[in-house]
C-alpha cells in the first residue's frame, strides 16, 4: 500500500509511516490507520432484484439490469441494450437503483467464470436489477468507487469461491457468507483519493487498449 495524494499522479509515492498485521488471510500488512471489518458493514444489505412481467410498451415500463448488462472489464454497466419490463410501483420503491449503488451477480457464472462479479451503477436513469442480481448501497463512510475496486480484488482472487453453491448447473452466491469476508479500510477521504488514482490509471490502460 502507498499513500495516494496529489503527487501520486505524477509518479511519486510515499510509504505509510506504520503498518500492522491485518490478521486476514491473504491481506497481510495494512497501514496502521486502516480498520479491518467485514464487507457487510460497508453496505446497507443486499436487496434482491425482480424480473417483473411482460412490458406494456406504454412509456411506463422500467429498465431491468441483468448480468448480461455488466461491463466486466470496466466494472460498470454497458451503455446500451437494456431490457424493459413492467414492474409494479410498490416493487420498484425498495429496489430502485441510485447512482453509486453496487450490483452483485448472485446467480449465473459458467464453467470458466465464477458467479459473484460486482459492478458500479453510475447512472441517473430509473432502473432495478433482475432476480439474478442484487443491489448494495454503500453505507455512510464508504466510497462506492473504492468498494467497487475492493470487490473486484476479491473476485479476481476467487475469494467468493467459498460462498458459491451449485444447483442444477447454476452457481448461486451465498451473499451473507460472502459479505462476512474481511478487508482493511481507510477513512472515506482516503478511499476517494485511492479510487481517483485507480480511475486515472485504469483510464490510461483503456486508452492504450482502444
Amino acid at each position: 500500500f502507498v499513500m495516494v495524494d496529489e503527487t501520486a499522479l505524477s509518479g511519486k509515492y510515499a510509504a505509510y509511516p506504520e503498518y500492522k498485521d491485518s490478521n486476514v488471510s491473504g491481506l497481510n500488512l495494512i497501514p496502521k490507520s486502516w480498520e479491518v471489518m467485514q464487507l457487510k458493514r460497508t453496505v446497507n444489505g443486499c436487496v434482491n432484484g425482480i424480473w417483473g412481467s411482460e412490458p406494456k410498451n406504454d412509456g411506463e415500463d422500467t429498465i431491468v439490469l441483468r448480468v448480461a448488462d455488466f461491463d466486466r472489464p470496466r466494472l460498470s454497466i454497458k451503455a446500451t441494450g437494456y431490457t424493459f419490463r413492467y414492474i409494479d410501483e410498490k416493487e420498484i420503491q425498495s429496489r430502485k437503483l441510485k447512482r453509486g449503488d453496487l450490483l452483485l451477480e448472485k446467480s449465473g457464472g459458467g464453467e470458466k467464470t465464477l458467479v459473484g462479479q460486482v459492478v458500479l451503477f453510475d447512472e441517473s436513469f430509473t432502473a432495478v436489477t433482475s432476480n439474478f442480481v442484487a443491489k448494495m448501497t454503500p453505507t455512510d463512510g464508504f466510497n462506492s468507487r473504492f468498494l467497487n475496486y475492493v470487490f473486484s480484488r476479491f473476485y479476481n482472487d476467487r475469494i467468493n469461491f467459498c460462498s458459491i453453491k451449485q444447483n442444477t448447473g447454476i452457481q448461486n452466491l451465498d451473499s451473507a457468507a460472502y459479505l462476512a469476508e474481511k478487508f482493511g479500510f481507510p477513512q472515506k477521504n482516503e478511499q476517494q483519493k485511492i479510487a481517483n488514482f485507480l480511475d486515472h490509471e485504469t483510464a490510461k490502460i483503456d486508452t492504450l487498449i482502444d
